[in-house]
């Protein structure tokens, strides 16, 4: 798999689990709880972000 397909796959694993929530508190709170800074979830999703960017595909340099 590559980056681009890993970074998709780790973004939908996140965005289906939060999709039709609305954006508050409470989201805020189930994000932390279920993907919080320094857990696997968010450090994998950091590095593919990391990876894209250096790869050219996520931000316009």
């Amino acid at each position: 798999m590559n980056s681009q397909d890993a970074f998709s796959g780790a973004v939908t694993a996140i965005t289906s689990r939060i999709a039709g929530k609305p954006v508050d508190g409470d989201l805020e709170l189930f994000l932390n709880e279920n993907f919080p800074p320094g857990g696997e979830a968010f450090d994998d999703l950091a590095e593919l972000c990391r990876q894209g960017i250096d790869e050219g595909w996520l931000c316009d340099n």
